[in-house]
């Protein structure tokens, strides 16, 4: 597979990796004041936000943006123009992050906010028919990104069926309830 970039001369991996060492830098550095203000949740809740917060990077669509900054031949297509904030929070309605939801819904309401609105962006094309389509897009791609995830104790599960679709349709529903409110 070809490296999935998460900025013009940084792969998703390297990134997330270097978000993680400031992690720790912040945790050696300010560890019991934000215990004393947060909880000791807290830092579990900020591993996983770094862990899957550019993963919607890995979409065809992104991808072919930065190979095009970086030079490279792309291939022409049509990916539905979701920002990848909201493409990442297609890695927590199974796996790892869909545990979470089962034992702690808030904690997992908490990384949901985290991971989907860490940028301010338009929702332009969330529709069930681009999220399906993005889905089925990132799917491919969830065997390379479950082995570097399997280093931090994260794993993923590809969704099918109803299953997939009754997820996808409360996914949108939530997005656009808290896009709304804002």
């Amino acid at each position: 597979m070809k490296k999935l970039y998460a900025k013009r001369d940084k792969t998703i991996e390297e990134h997330t990796e270097e978000l993680l060492k400031n992690l720790n830098l912040l945790k050696k550095t300010y560890g019991k004041e934000i215990e004393t203000l947060a909880g000791k949740e807290v830092w579990e809740l900020l591993r996983l936000s770094a862990l899957y917060h550019d993963l919607g990077k890995a979409s065809e669509g992104f991808q072919n943006k930065i190979r095009r900054v970086r030079g490279e031949r792309v291939k022409r297509g049509d990916y539905p123009d979701i920002p990848h904030n909201f493409l990442s929070t297609l890695f927590l309605l199974s796996g790892t992050a869909y545990e979470l939801a089962l034992k702690d819904s808030v904690l997992w309401e908490i990384l949901f906010f985290a991971v989907a609105f860490h940028h301010d962006r338009e929702l332009r094309e969330l529709t069930l028919e681009a999220l399906l389509k993005s889905y089925e897009d990132l799917s491919k791609k969830f065997a390379y990104l479950d082995r570097f995830l399997k280093k931090y104790g994260v794993k993923l599960q590809v969704l099918e069926g109803e299953s997939l679709k009754k997820r996808l349709e409360n996914l949108l529903v939530y997005i656009t309830e808290i896009k709304s409110q804002k």
